[in-house]
């Protein structure tokens, strides 16, 4: 029964797909970081994902979580970042857990030439499969946000 108060109209439907988070593909990945990162401990453990803020209340970096003692688990640092998504063409959510690009995030982001990379595109370039994948991380000049983003 639809009513012009209702919460949710009669014909909504939850996506089955997608989910809106950043899957990094094979070759170049195009992006424009939109927000801060949140950071963030990741523990997988039988096949389920927990996050745990970083960063205490007074901005102060929390021990390492223990690894559970499952086959298979782990506890990684990870950052949670609101980014456009060029080959999507949407806002997603990408979470990162290669520290090679972190660490270069994170100079480019404390140098005052680059600053803040909402102000530029950053490319993340993704080779090999399993074991032997490895990132290389490339800034743009900088460049005004366009209105379409």
């Amino acid at each position: 029964m639809s009513t012009e108060n209702s919460f949710i109209p009669e014909s909504y439907t939850a996506p089955t797909s997608g989910g809106g988070y950043t899957k990094l593909k094979i070759g170049d990945n195009r992006m424009r970081i939109l927000s801060s990162p949140l950071m963030l401990w990741v523990i997988w453990a039988d096949k389920k994902v927990t996050r745990i803020p970083f960063l205490d209340s007074n901005n102060r970096a929390t021990p390492k979580p223990p690894k559970p003692n499952i086959e298979g688990a782990s506890v990684k640092h990870a950052w949670g970042l609101v980014v456009w998504n060029y080959e999507t063409e949407a806002i997603e959510v990408f979470e990162l857990d290669k520290q090679a690009i972190i660490s270069a995030l994170t100079s480019y982001g404390k140098d005052p030439d680059w600053g803040h990379p909402k102000a530029y595109d950053i490319v993340i370039k993704k080779t090999g499969t399993g074991m032997d994948t490895e990132y290389a991380f490339v800034a743009k000049p900088s460049k005004p946000v366009t209105d379409d983003l």
